[in-house]
């Protein structure tokens, strides 16, 4: 077989690559997964989960997801519509069908594994009869596997269990969930909270869950992520937030009491310094919810779990005989040290603006059809860290700053950037908001030198809080 690209993974990344590949280049795509269907780690998602951010960040450029709607009700009341599992799954699908397959430059080889050295020799195994293919790769292969994304359906838990113990994963909560007067929810990430919000819009008492959280993690007000011209202007103040947040912070731990007291960041407990920082986004509603539950048992990891009981790092702790164990300790992310987007032959989509999980994908296949110098293409697809302390944060805005100072001196990328539609960009409502957004980008312009230094200051301290 001979292609252009061999792109390894039919989920988001996979799918919004080759979908930005079919606008800016003539290039064939041979698309290559392990599942039956694309979709990626979606197929293993729970029933009730949804996007972190509005519909309008997420998908490929060429097809909005939604109806860019406000919700009206709810817990998220006046933000733009987040789309739930079930219906990213179709929307891929659809763009699968009446995008790729259409274009007449995709195909598609389901069931197959990857094997070979990421440049020059690549063979495909397939899972159904075991048959190997040679393929003959162009221009780059396209490994969108960097991150490891772990869903609980798919992770092995790292606690030994009883046999006989009441324990599920929140994919089988809905069906397991009867008969159980109390529930243990283990894991302190945005899986977890997801749980939390489902149980008590069910009528399950906050009383009657216990929450094991190992650590607490700073939040991102969803408010500040809002696209087009309803959000514009919050979206600039954000900017001009994290910018002034950067240049005044006195230490790491500065930053993000900086960033909390302009309502940028959250935490579940104000009692409590959070001490990870992942990027996961919630809403003033959902975060209400959450405060409800009481019973938590901070710092500690399970370590054994049977009927009635838990075992953690740091003791035990008797929990009723009908509980049950709700397992959202998988890990999203593996935490990799940064390394170059592109690397000889071989492309590794990874998140290059800070929150646009979406956009970073898109705009890494715009620049490997528009670019042709390596270096170059490196200096603007800057990985944004994603690490396990809170050191974290000044990174992130540091290499958020870097790469849009980078992007700002490239008028074609500048120009794409502005245009696509997953970078969420509006304009203006009124006189009033344009005359606000003049002084607060004079106010970033000004700022902007100072926040650099500083954050490689912050960074340089570290932090003392693990």
């Amino acid at each position: 077989m001979q292609t252009d690209y061999l792109i390894i993974g039919a989920g988001a990344q996979g799918l919004i690559f080759a979908d930005e590949l079919l606008t800016h280049s003539d290039a064939d795509i041979v698309l290559v997964d392990r599942r039956d269907r694309v979709g990626g780690h979606w197929k293993d998602a729970y029933g009730f989960v949804r996007l972190h951010q509005p519909s309008a960040y997420y998908g490929v450029g060429s097809k909005a997801l939604g109806r860019d709607q406000i919700e009206t009700k709810g817990l998220n009341e006046g933000l733009f519509e987040q789309a739930t599992g079930l219906e990213v799954l179709s929307y891929f699908e659809d763009v699968f069908r009446n995008r790729m397959l259409a274009s007449g430059r995709v195909r598609f080889l389901p069931l197959h594994d990857y094997a070979g050295d990421w440049q020059d020799d690549h063979r495909l195994t397939s899972l159904a009869n075991g048959q190997v293919t040679n393929v003959e790769v162009n221009r780059a292969i396209v490994d969108t596997g960097w991150y490891g994304v772990q869903t609980p359906e798919s992770h092995v838990p790292s606690f030994s269990i009883e046999k006989g113990t009441p324990f599920t994963t929140p994919k089988r909560l809905p069906t397991d969930l009867p008969g159980h007067g109390h529930v243990a929810i283990l894991g302190g990430g945005k899986t977890s909270m997801d749980v939390v919000i489902w149980l008590i819009e069910r009528g399950v008492s906050p009383d009657a869950i216990t929450w094991v959280r190992p650590r607490d993690s700073w939040l991102t007000n969803r408010e500040v992520a809002q696209p087009g011209d309803a959000g514009y202007l919050r979206m600039v103040q954000s900017q001009a937030n994290r910018i002034a947040a950067s240049v005044e912070a006195t230490s790491v731990e500065d930053l993000y009491v900086q960033m909390e007291r302009r309502d940028e960041l959250f935490r579940i407990d104000p009692a409590a310094f959070p001490t990870m920082f992942h990027g996961a986004t919630i809403s003033r509603g959902e975060l209400d919810v959450l405060w409800k539950v009481k019973t938590v048992i901070g710092g500690q990891r399970v370590t054994a779990l049977r009927s009635g009981h838990m075992e953690t790092t740091k003791g035990e702790h008797a929990v009723p005989m009908d509980t049950l164990f709700v397992d959202c300790t998988a890990r999203a992310f593996n935490f990799q040290r940064p390394a170059p987007v592109f690397d000889g032959k071989r492309i590794t989509p990874k998140v290059i603006r800070d929150g646009l999980v979406s956009l970073s994908a898109a705009a890494i296949a715009y620049i490997e059809a528009t670019y042709d110098d390596q270096d170059q293409k490196n200096l603007l697809t800057a990985q944004i860290p994603y690490e396990e302390d809170l050191v974290t944060l000044p990174k992130r805005y540091l290499t958020d700053m870097t790469n849009q100072g980078h992007w700002s001196t490239e008028k074609g990328l500048r120009r794409w950037a502005r245009a696509h539609r997953l970078t969420g960009y509006g304009g203006p409502a009124d006189g009033e908001a344009e005359a606000k957004l003049k002084v607060l980008g004079e106010r970033m312009r000004q700022q902007r030198p100072a926040a650099i230094k500083n954050l490689e200051r912050l960074i340089s301290m570290g932090s003392a809080r693990t």
